[in-house]
């Protein structure tokens, strides 16, 4: 194993690392869809603290992934190093899910579906 492979597996195999892929992939995803029920269940409008926690998750979810790529040698899906594009289409996607999903609470607390 030549040095740049190992210090990049070493990397990758941090318990940072690990929390970080934790994070971004499972533990954020899931506090937005608890965020977003809590927006359903509130009154629709005027914004309240909860949309400011969904958007910082949102953030949130953005700066980890940033810094598993930059830091903690992030993965694609098939194993390769991740690269900037590869974060570009990454927080694309988070922010348009993320805006429908946001969406879709209000529109849920505004006709009163979760109450």
């Amino acid at each position: 194993m030549s040095e740049t492979s190992h210090a990049s597996a070493s990397r990758q195999n941090t318990f940072s690392g690990c929390l970080a892929r934790i994070f971004w992939v499972v533990a954020g995803n899931g506090a937005l869809i608890i965020v977003a029920l809590m927006i359903a269940e509130g009154a629709w409008w005027p914004p309240t603290w909860r949309d400011a926690a969904y958007w910082a998750v949102v953030a949130a979810l953005a700066a980890v992934r940033f810094a598993d790529i930059r830091w903690l040698d992030g993965r694609t899906a098939e194993g390769a190093p991740a690269t900037a594009a590869d974060l570009g289409r990454y927080v694309v996607g988070l922010v348009a899910v993320a805006g429908g999903l946001w969406v879709l609470a209000h529109l849920a607390a505004r006709l009163g579906w979760m109450k």
